[in-house]
């Protein structure tokens, strides 16, 4: 069979020196991660000890040199033995906490991992030597801080060839680099591209044979579009939104506790994408839809309160109700920076980007914003409650009501957490009550009396049966206003605070308890120095979404349209989806990328007009077979001379898997079965990690922030704690024994099989059928032939010398674990 097979295994084997960050140039994902994971942790937790001029134990830890160094107990960092490191050693603790760090609050155990991962890469940093407090230098705007150009297609030598204006961008660079584009691919190629692309699942037979006999012009349009008018579509491109948007059906923190609400957001996006809901309009009611909802109640208010979770789904930390309130905001600010602007704001929190014009300045004076917006609370180990969730109401007098309501309840929460610290909790009075009365039992029975005791107890029991009756009252009144806000249904999303509003401070060296001068709430300077005005009591969110989301920004469109780009030809024009400045890689049609923008924009921010604009261009309908001669000039197809081949993603080969076996279902999905007390239930010692695996589509499944789905897990999933713009794809071992080995694919290759096999009772028709599900092509007669021979002698070795009907069902399950977990089924040519 032609099945070039990626279930063989392949062991890599790899080593990291600990003078990474010396030896190399430190690569945008390791920059990322230091960025994102390391350096936050540092100077929240560490630096009070170890990052001023006075240190504890001689221990500096705001540079790799000082880490090297070390103190009085020796180096951090055990450069011949990474994971004897005396700073991993001190987080994950001694049994008797000596030199235990941080000495009196453990780190969470992902926290920690981070750290094991962070020295398995070498322990990357940007500039050893450097501090992590130092000021830098601003560098030059990049290409994308210039506003797109709409340039006319270049004239090229070649003609009759391209179709649209994209042809004639591409065509140019390849005639000068003494290239020329591969012919067309066939139409079953095509459908399949097609299919795949806009619907991550397969086309059926009948599908492409009607596809194939329909020799009118417009069969690809008419294609095209009936594509892009399933609510497959949604399913499909609305998960590569949720990528950037680092979407989670649980919190982060230490309990991972679920959120149930999260999936309206989910569904929200869905529907977007299938409804062409205008870009523009779409990144502002994610930004500032509460604020949008109150200027006008009657234009979609449930989506645009619901739209707001993309904010409100900002990785939580710890385990109480607001710790780590600053790391909350933080991942607002780098989610909105890299999935809008393709810019990273985290680096500039403790110092000046060191590679972008993206000030401290411009860092705080973003994260104002969020500082006077209330995030919600999903509940946690020290905060059972969950309070300032979003009403899904239709009036604004009704929305400014439940936030009353939803602060009372928060007042009333900490009123009664108060209580419970002195003991005066309603249920602890009365178990103090109980011993009070005992004790003056005891004290009437004596003999002689002590009268001047007795009557202290008595006066005891009077103050604590009025404390019981104001406790009481406490409580009854906190579970009246919990009853009134839990008949309203509402969403995970953010609204401006209830309390004035002000600029947020700087950080001296990112550390939240050290303030600076206050910020005040503007736009990146390099691309806008002029200052929102912000009416009083407000956030300010709605100014900052009309910023981003104005045709005037000059990386919004860019972003968008290199992201959908990305997704149909497998990489974007700027390689670097998600950093669009200094640090990334420049745009390899730089004047497309900027047509491509301005075409965005005058089509009113349509996502399906680019896809029809991409998708009908002769670049896309290109084959993907090779040129020895091209290859030699571009190894990457970087001037896109043929179609790149592409493995699909996690969901689109468990999605086509479970179509082909006919096990997918296609209903609509079902709320997450989450235990209705999820609050109580959860502590960091006994995290949320259920799947709640089901046969529906991919997007469906549960996502966890602290783990992911066994399937998915395999075959790089997106990071859910921080904004994925592009991910990886890898070959290992283990997707070789889950091929092999797996209940999933198992009885997937049985239900295939079975399929198959109640077709027809011919052989040569079940082998073709076969093909055509999984391949939407017919098997050639070297195929047909080995496949025959492989049946026959499963079934031979099975049951020798007889006729076996079982037998022959498991060599047409062996036959399509095969297929299943072939090249040519999970890629994409």
């Amino acid at each position: 069979m032609r099945l070039s097979s990626w279930i063989a295994p392949l062991l890599l084997v790899s080593s990291v020196s600990l003078m990474h960050a010396a030896d190399a140039p430190l690569s945008a994902a390791h920059e990322e991660f230091f960025e994102s994971k390391i350096r936050p942790i540092l100077v929240e937790h560490c630096f009070k000890c170890h990052g001023g001029k006075s240190v504890k134990k001689g221990l500096k830890l705001n540079s790799l040199a000082s880490l090297m160094k070390g103190g009085d107990s020796g180096p951090a960092l055990d450069k011949d033995d990474p994971h004897r490191s005396l700073i991993l050693q001190a987080m994950m603790r001694t049994e008797d906490g000596t030199d235990a760090m941080p000495p009196k609050d453990p780190l969470p155990k992902h926290i920690v991992d981070d750290f094991k991962k962070w020295v398995d890469m070498g322990a990357p940093w940007p500039n050893m030597d450097r501090d992590l407090n130092a000021k830098s230098t601003l560098k030059p705007s990049p290409w994308s801080f210039t506003p797109p150009v709409r340039h006319d297609p270049p004239t090229v030598k070649m003609t009759g060839w391209g179709r649209t204006p994209i042809d004639a961008f591409v065509l140019k660079r390849q005639e000068e680099a003494g290239l020329g584009p591969q012919k067309k691919a066939d139409r079953r190629s095509l459908i399949r591209r097609a299919t795949l692309d806009l619907w991550g699942l397969p086309p059926t037979p009948d599908a492409v044979r009607d596809f194939v006999k329909d020799e009118s012009p417009d069969a690809w349009p008419v294609l095209i579009d009936r594509l892009l008018n399933d609510p497959a579509y949604g399913q499909r491109w609305g998960r590569y939104w949720l990528d950037v948007a680092r979407y989670a059906d649980t919190s982060g923190d230490g309990t991972d506790m679920p959120i149930p609400e999260a999936a309206f957001y989910r569904d929200y996006v869905i529907q977007a994408f299938n409804d062409d809901f205008p870009y523009d309009e779409f990144l502002r009611e994610q930004i500032a839809g509460d604020r949008l909802f109150l200027d006008d109640p009657k234009t979609r208010p449930r989506e645009r309160l619901i739209a707001t979770t993309f904010v409100g789904l900002s990785r939580r930390y710890g385990v109480g109700v607001v710790k780590q309130r600053p790391l909350v905001i933080d991942n607002t600010l780098e989610t909105i920076s890299k999935s809008m602007l393709g810019l990273g704001l985290q680096c500039a929190r403790c110092h000046d980007h060191k590679f972008d014009p993206i000030s401290i300045d411009d860092y705080y004076s973003f994260y104002g914003y969020f500082d006077n917006t209330r995030y919600p609370h999903p509940g946690s180990e020290k905060g059972k409650t969950k309070f300032n969730m979003l009403p899904l109401v239709d009036s604004a007098e009704d929305f400014r009501t439940y936030r009353k309501f939803a602060a009372e309840q928060l007042s009333l929460s900490e009123q009664l957490d108060d209580l419970g610290k002195k003991g005066k909790r309603p249920i602890q009075l009365i178990k103090k009550m109980k011993t009070l009365e005992k004790e003056l039992k005891v004290l009437n029975k004596q003999t002689p009396i002590n009268t001047a005791a007795l009557q202290k107890k008595k006066q005891a029991i009077v103050k604590t049966r009025t404390l019981l009756k104001d406790a009481t009252a406490l409580r009854d009144h906190y579970d009246t206003v919990k009853k009134t806000l839990q008949k309203t249904p509402h969403a995970y999303g953010v609204a401006d605070t209830l309390s004035d509003t002000k600029d947020s401070p700087l950080f001296i060296g990112g550390d939240s308890k050290k303030w600076g001068p206050r910020i005040q709430r503007a736009f990146i300077g390099e691309l806008d120095s002029s200052k929102p005005i912000i009416p009083e009591g407000q956030s300010g969110r709605l100014q900052l979404a009309n910023w981003i989301a104005s045709a005037d920004n000059p990386l919004t469109a860019r972003v968008m349209v290199n992201r959908i780009w990305q997704h149909h030809f497998g990489t974007g024009i700027v390689r670097t989806p998600n950093v669009f400045g200094n640090q990334g890689t420049p745009p390899s049609h730089p004047q497309l990328l900027d047509w491509l923008a301005t075409e965005f924009v005058a089509q009113k921010w349509s996502i399906k007009s680019m896809h029809r604009i991409i998708m009908r261009s002769s670049t896309y309908q290109l084959s993907n077979h090779a040129s020895e001669q091209k290859l030699n000039v571009d190894p990457d197809n970087r001037l896109l001379w043929r179609y790149s081949t592409q493995r699909l993603d996690a969901e689109a080969i468990r999605d086509s898997i479970l179509a082909v076996s006919g096990r997918l279902n296609y209903a609509d999905p079902v709320p997450h079965p989450f235990p209705k007390d999820a609050p109580s239930s959860y502590t960091q010692h006994h995290p949320f990690t259920d799947n709640y695996d089901h046969q529906g589509r991919s997007v469906y499944l549960l996502t966890r922030r602290l783990g992911t789905h066994p399937f998915l897990a395999l075959f790089d999933p997106p990071d859910t704690n921080n904004s994925t713009g592009r991910r990886g794809s890898s070959t290992v071992p283990q997707q070789a024994l889950f091929a092999m080995n797996s209940e999933f694919m198992s009885k997937s290759a049985h239900a295939f099989a079975g399929r198959v096999t109640r077709s027809t009772e011919d052989r040569a028709s079940r082998i073709a059928f076969a093909y055509q599900l999984a391949f939407q092509r017919d098997a050639s007669p070297d195929e047909e032939a080995q496949v025959g021979l492989y049946l026959d002698r499963y079934q031979e070795q099975l049951t020798p010398g007889t006729s076996n009907p079982q037998g022959l069902r498991q060599a047409w399950t062996s036959v399509s674990r095969a297929i299943l977990g072939s090249s040519e089924f999970i890629y994409l040519n």
